[in-house]
């Protein structure tokens, strides 16, 4: 179908007359979504975008309703056609691929989003996060808001709103949020976000040289997320974690006393052994190349080694790994806290009744002490072969 001087894409949707529901497989849809587009018309919309967006005019209302009136019925993708519903979606994903902060910036203006629920900005949101915000802090800090501020937001989308702001100049807004805010939990899709804001945030102390709070960052449970190396070797976050460490070290590599960027870069290693938290070959590789430039008469080298697992000793240097026990008192509080969560727990699969747990204790000490304990679900997910 002609219009607008350029072709407008008709699916070939094939129908049940009985059942009105649509007969072809996927395969035979995507078939017939190709055969129908050449790869020229499924590249008008970037086209036009793209045109419109290397431009470097300042488009008005007008513009923008030109531009999206150009672009409705053609195909974006290989599944979907450009409609009234996700237009703006498109313009923005577009924005954030050609990191065109100015150009979201005049879309949400021009198009009135920023007077909508904080609901309908989520897209708005992901595209300023991807985005370099250059000199628009003005405008991020005000989307930023209509998160932060709301009450009637998921708590991922609070996340997102202290990971734009922390882009900005008021970024120690978001920092006071992430310290002290009890809104914000791992909960409604929040837990691989808060190591991201967490990363993001101790950077940008890094960055403006506020060194104890990049710390304090650091030691909240936000960030290094109480990891138990032996459940989860890479842990949540794990990626995100090693953008802080990576930064610390190329700052430590800077510092023109090449002693002290070895003694600040034993902090590091000091806050891994607290933590529990284990280092990729990446980042193994990047204290090596350290190391190697110290100066002369410094006797610190750096290796890859690996512990023996039957005597726990450095197969480099032959120092044992600390072996770790608890004492009476800790194992108490430890048994008293498992007791407090399975009675008062408010999650049906991690509590249980009284009279069961209490059947369960008198078997225990009828039974005397056990050595070792099978749990029959996990030998259920075990591969034998």
């Amino acid at each position: 179908m002609a219009g607008r001087g350029f072709t407008v894409f008709q699916p070939n949707f094939a129908f049940n007359k009985y059942t009105g529901k649509r007969s072809q497989s996927r395969e035979e849809h995507d078939h017939i979504f190709d055969n129908q587009t050449s790869l020229e018309e499924q590249n008008i919309v970037r086209d036009k975008l793209r045109v419109a967006f290397n431009s470097n005019v300042d488009m008005s209302p007008g513009d923008w309703d030109k531009l999206i009136d150009s672009i409705l019925g053609l195909p974006v993708d290989r599944h979907r056609l450009v409609t009234q519903v996700n237009v703006t979606a498109v313009i923005l994903k577009f924005c954030e691929e050609m990191d065109k902060i100015k150009m979201a910036k005049s879309y949400s203006e021009c198009m009135g989003l920023l007077n909508k629920d904080p609901s309908n900005l989520y897209p708005l949101l992901r595209t300023i996060i991807a985005c370099k915000i250059e000199d628009e802090d003005e405008f991020v800090i005000n989307v930023a808001k209509k998160f932060i501020d709301s009450e009637d937001i998921l708590t991922v989308q609070r996340w997102y709103g202290i990971q734009a702001i922390t882009k900005t100049k008021a970024w120690r807004t978001g920092l006071e949020m992430y310290l002290t805010d009890a809104r914000l939990t791992v909960n409604d899709g929040g837990g691989p976000v808060c190591v991201q804001v967490a990363a993001d945030l101790a950077i940008k102390a890094l960055e403006q040289d506020d060194i104890d709070t990049m710390w304090k960052i650091m030691e909240h449970s936000h960030f290094h997320e109480n990891n138990i190396p032996l459940r989860d070797q890479a842990g949540l976050g794990h990626r995100d974690r090693e953008r802080v460490f990576k930064a610390w070290i190329s700052h430590c590599a800077r510092l023109r006393n090449k002693a002290e960027g070895l003694r600040e870069l034993e902090k590091l290693f000091l806050y891994l052994q607290k933590h529990g938290l284990h280092l990729s070959k990446e980042i193994l590789f990047n204290l090596k190349d350290l190391y190697r430039g110290n100066p002369k008469g410094e006797k610190c080298t750096a290796t890859i080694s690996k512990i023996s697992f039957h005597s726990g000793a450095c197969l480099n240097c032959g120092k044992r790994l600390k072996k770790e026990e608890l004492t009476e008192t800790e194992i108490e509080k430890l048994k008293s806290s498992i007791l407090e969560i399975v009675l008062k727990g408010e999650d049906t699969y991690q509590n249980t009744n009284p009279q069961e747990l209490d059947f369960f204790l008198k078997m225990l000490s009828k039974q005397g002490e056990f050595d070792v304990v099978i749990d029959g679900l996990n030998v259920a997910l075990t591969r034998i072969p």
